[in-house]
């Protein structure tokens, strides 16, 4: 219990008066001798304290000011409190050298109890505040401090599902893998609502994780290849984690193969078993290796999962007329100049010109044996026959893999008085895969003959499909 002593004043029979304008002498008065020797004594402290100055206690399991202890304890501790009387910046000599009697209070006796003598009991999750009340012999308080403690569960049985991780990280994603590993406690420990006060130290410094506890659960992540062991102190108990990430890739993201055709995928990086899965195996068939099969024209996405990591190919089906015209567009390109002058010129190409240069030898000229059309009149050709895509340039169309290789993207608007303004055509290449999101649903960019991967010029595209070739 807190206790604060007070020094009593008493006032003796002796009084002393001034008076003002009077004069009084010893001969004016007449003591009666019943009175003499009657004085009453001053009555003595209540209660009466000892003399002895107070010395630490050997006894003591926590000295409160000391610099090097943490100030929280566990539901179970009990011991005794008493003061680090060397901690001159708290108890300073001029204090210390008067102590005769030190008493202890806590603000919630149902977390943490404690005695007048300082004998405490750690009795539930929460926090305290410990007072603590000097005074000397005469019962003046000297000083009072506050200390203030978390209870923290006990944690001499919990323990951790497991002791060593195996994570694995896709080559070039810039996303953290992770894992939860479930603590095993009879108590809930979360560090967001203060029943977890959590460090950690890695063996491998050049290794960077996140981590966190909640509701029972340690979830580590990293994007850092490499391997470390993890010292967990969870409420000053540590648990050793063996921790490894892998990078693995995939031997390809995106391919174009025409129907029949054979390849086989590879997850480089591990020897582990990977499961493959086809999301469209009409369009393109899996074996439990990775050996896939293009079996009609079209797209599909073939995923490849280890752990808690997915990986993909984006596999574009096509003709083989078509697969040739987009072959020649990529040479066509490598090998010349970009001149709308010498479009028709050897060497030299410009958009309209490489899509004809590119289709003519491979079964399509768009109406003109001899000269290469310019853009807006390849897709009047292609609207007459009905050979647009409804919705055009789409991110929806994109993403749902509406668009086949060897289609045309013809940009419009335009004030040139030609067919919807067109004035520029793309020749459509394929998808690229770069990973999923968090459904599960791959993303893909597209994949283009003359221009970056990935180019999306959405809300102006109308797309010509190139079927039947």
């Amino acid at each position: 219990m807190k206790r604060k002593i007070l020094k009593k004043c008493i006032i003796g029979a002796t009084c002393f008066t001034m008076t003002i304008g009077l004069t009084v002498t010893a001969q004016a008065f007449e003591w009666d001798s019943t009175f003499e020797n009657t004085e009453e004594p001053e009555p003595s402290f209540e209660p009466s304290m000892p003399t002895t100055v107070v010395t630490p206690n050997p006894e003591a399991t926590f000295l409160l000011g000391s610099t090097d202890k943490e100030m929280f304890l566990y539901i179970g501790n009990n011991g005794i409190f008493d003061i680090d009387q060397s901690n001159t910046e708290l108890f300073p000599d001029y204090l210390v050298d008067g102590l005769i009697g030190v008493n202890y209070q806590s603000s919630d006796d149902l977390v943490l109890s404690v005695s007048d003598s300082g004998e405490y009991q750690a009795l539930a999750i929460g926090d305290a505040t410990i007072y603590v009340t000097g005074f000397d012999n005469e019962g003046n308080e000297l000083f009072e401090k506050s200390f203030y403690f978390n209870i923290y569960p006990d944690m001499s049985n919990v323990t951790l599902e497991t002791d060593s991780v195996i994570l694995y990280k896709v080559e070039n994603s810039y996303a953290d893998s992770n894992i939860d590993i479930k603590i095993n406690s009879p108590y809930i420990l979360d560090e967001y609502d203060d029943t977890a006060q959590v460090s950690a130290t890695l063996s491998n410094k050049s290794m960077y994780i996140n981590y966190e506890i909640h509701d029972n659960t340690i979830t580590l992540s990293s994007t850092t290849p490499g391997n470390t062991d993890i010292i967990f102190t969870i409420n000053g108990k540590d648990f050793l984690i063996h921790f490894k990430l892998i990078s693995i890739r995939m031997s390809a993201s995106s391919l174009l193969l025409t129907k029949g055709q054979t390849k086989q995928l590879k997850v480089h990086g591990t020897k582990e078993k990977v499961s493959f899965r086809s999301l469209n195996p009409k369009k393109v068939s899996v074996t439990a290796n990775g050996k896939i099969k293009a079996k009609k024209q079209g797209n599909a996405v073939i995923t490849a999962k280890i752990g808690d990591a997915k990986l993909g190919c984006a596999i574009s089906v096509t003709t083989k007329k078509k697969k040739k015209a987009i072959k020649l567009a990529y040479k066509i390109v490598g090998s010349s100049k970009y001149d709308q002058a010498k479009r028709m010129q050897n060497g030299y190409y410009d958009c309209s010109s490489l899509v004809w240069r590119s289709y003519s030898p491979n079964g399509c000229n768009f109406g003109s044996a001899n000269y290469a059309p310019v853009a807006a009149d390849l897709a009047k050709w292609l609207s007459q026959r009905n050979k647009l895509l409804k919705g055009g340039f789409s991110k929806e169309n994109v993403e749902n893999f509406k668009l086949n290789a060897g289609d045309l993207l013809f940009e419009t608007g335009s004030d040139n008085g030609r067919f919807k303004g067109i004035y520029h055509v793309e020749i459509f290449t394929g998808y690229d895969l770069y990973g999923f999101d968090e459904n599960g649903k791959p993303l893909v960019i597209a994949k283009w003959a003359n221009r970056t991967d990935g180019y999306y010029p959405y809300g102006c595209g109308i797309v010509g499909k190139m079927a039947n070739i």
